[in-house]
């Protein structure tokens, strides 16, 4: 399903738009025409100035060198897609905690143009989002001077065309669901739901919202951890410890966010 790429606010205007629905944030907006990473913007902005990282929004219209998770590349098509990172105070809260809670906010945001296309947002751990089994989104959580940096790139009207080959048939957007969307509505959505997910959601209610969306949780997985390959069913989300994966030894283990993979479906 397709739809014709719909009006798209100017970049030149976010900044004020964002500062205006949350004021509490002024001063602390950069939009970029061009940056290698938003998230590589984020972390220097964190580290040269700590006492005003709180509140801190970099985005761009387009992004050269963006990255995911273990050093992997997230590509977001120049004026197609949105880059946001976003800075927090992490306290004791675990990277795990953080790209769980995060990966809630961002699906409910998506669904807010899926659902009237008749469709929803996934979860597939740890940290992308998908619709139909492709790719829609992704989230960077890194931890940096008592700050969580929160990485999201969304697919908004990008085309399968726009992307590389590999990742053409893996990969779909907003525009490719019939839903048209302007980037910046999505972030003014978006903002919000993550400070929420981020900072006073209840547990058990980010939980919840979780175990609905799951892509994995009842199923037998093939995951990468520390150079081992673990087969076994996920059977749960530990949101300070990760995965909870029932080995088919019947041991349970958890398998952190930070360092596993998922490689694909495991024997049936």
């Amino acid at each position: 399903m397709s739809s014709p790429r719909g009006p798209d606010t100017p970049p030149g205007q976010w900044a004020d738009a964002i500062e205006a629905r949350f004021p509490e944030r002024a001063g602390r907006v950069e939009v970029y025409a061009e940056t290698a990473s938003t998230q590589d913007a984020a972390r220097r902005r964190v580290s040269a100035a700590p006492p005003r990282a709180a509140g801190l929004v970099v985005t761009a219209d387009r992004q050269s060198a963006g990255r995911g998770r273990l050093g992997r590349r997230w590509e977001c098509p120049g004026s197609s897609g949105l880059a946001v990172s976003a800075a927090y105070p992490a306290g004791t809260a675990s990277a795990d905690r953080l790209a769980f809670a995060a990966s809630v906010a961002v699906a409910e945001t998506l669904d807010t143009w899926l659902a009237p296309a008749g469709t929803t947002a996934q979860i597939k751990w740890p940290n992308d989002l998908v619709v139909g089994g492709r790719k829609i989104a992704g989230i960077l959580v890194e931890r940096l001077a008592g700050f969580a940096v929160v990485g999201v790139g969304v697919n908004v009207s990008t085309r399968g065309t726009d992307l590389s080959a590999p990742l053409q048939d893996s990969s779909t957007s907003l525009t490719q669901q019939g839903a048209a969307a302007d980037r910046l509505a999505v972030l003014l959505e978006l903002l919000p739901r993550l400070d929420h997910a981020l900072t006073d959601r209840p547990m058990d209610d980010l939980l919840d919202a979780w175990r609905r969306r799951s892509t994995l949780r009842s199923r037998s997985v093939r995951f990468a951890h520390h150079g081992q390959t673990i087969t076994g069913q996920a059977i749960d989300l530990d949101p300070h410890a990760g995965l909870i994966v029932r080995r088919d030894s019947g041991e349970l283990v958890h398998l952190p966010a930070d360092s596993t993979s998922v490689l694909g479906d495991g024997p049936a």
